[in-house]
């Protein structure tokens, strides 16, 4: 009965090591996302527009204007 119990704490333990490995992985590439992203994707952080860019308050007031709710 002990060699069975052992070989099934020995199988948990590693089941659990690599769930808390693949956890904290993962973990710390979310804390890197921004960086990841841009370095990824680096083409979605740039708009193309041939228009003049827009003040804030010029976009804060065409945004309530299309949606009043959004005040």
């Amino acid at each position: 009965m002990r060699p069975m119990l052992v070989r099934l704490h020995r199988w948990f333990g590693i089941g659990t090591a690599l769930f808390l490995f693949a956890a904290g992985l993962t973990g710390a590439l979310i804390a890197w996302d921004h960086e990841l992203d841009a370095a990824l994707n680096p083409t979605f952080f740039h708009a193309r527009s041939d228009a003049p860019p827009l003040s804030s308050l010029d976009l804060a007031r065409r945004v309530e204007a299309s949606a009043p709710a959004f005040r």
